[in-house]
């Protein structure tokens, strides 16, 4: 396994490993390592099914669930609850997956959950040529650079966090989960 840092802020690149296939403890902590020191890994040309993936991100502890208010467009094509299918394809007029009309908006994924997401896998089948972007950014890093006065300011801040749909609907009502308040800043 080789792991190749592709910044000097955040992601690195592991490669000599295929996911599809379940790994030694040794394998694992080598890449959890790598995870802890990089934020972003990238794995290319991997080549897995779903049941694969979900394996893998078990390894990192409980699998997350997604809430679902309205329909499940991927039903049939995903089967584990906490697989998203992000797709622009249809089929008979109605989207195969989630997100069909264009790219998701500044985020981090699970934020609005009670116990916030430590971790997220993309798989990428088909990627288009241009667009589609997905951005990273190293927040322990952007923390580490503050001045020390303003780290004492907001060493006791809460950030509050509500994954909302339908914008057309009532702020009231938009929220699926309810709104969460987190530290602003954890283990400082």
């Amino acid at each position: 396994m080789k792991v190749e840092p592709v910044s000097q802020a955040v992601g690195a690149r592991i490669t000599g490993v295929d996911l599809s296939q379940v790994m030694d403890d040794a394998i694992f902590e080598a890449i959890h390592r790598a995870w802890l020191d990089h934020h972003v890994l990238v794995f290319p040309d991997q080549d897995f099914s779903e049941d694969d993936q979900v394996r893998f991100t078990q390894r990192f502890g409980e699998s997350g669930t997604r809430i679902r208010k309205v329909g499940w467009s991927e039903k049939g094509r995903v089967s584990h609850p906490g697989t998203m299918l992000i797709s622009n394809i249809r089929e008979d007029g109605k989207p195969i997956g989630s997100l069909p009309d264009g790219e998701m908006m500044y985020h981090s994924d699970g934020a609005f959950s009670e116990r916030p997401y430590r971790y997220t896998l993309l798989y990428a089948i088909e990627i288009p040529s241009v667009g589609g972007n997905t951005l990273f950014a190293n927040t322990s890093k952007a923390y580490d650079e503050l001045p020390e006065a303003l780290k004492s300011k907001l060493a006791n801040c809460q950030g509050e966090h509500m994954y909302y749909a339908n914008n057309n609907q009532d702020v009231a009502t938009r929220s699926l989960s309810g709104k969460r308040e987190h530290p602003l800043i954890v283990g400082a």
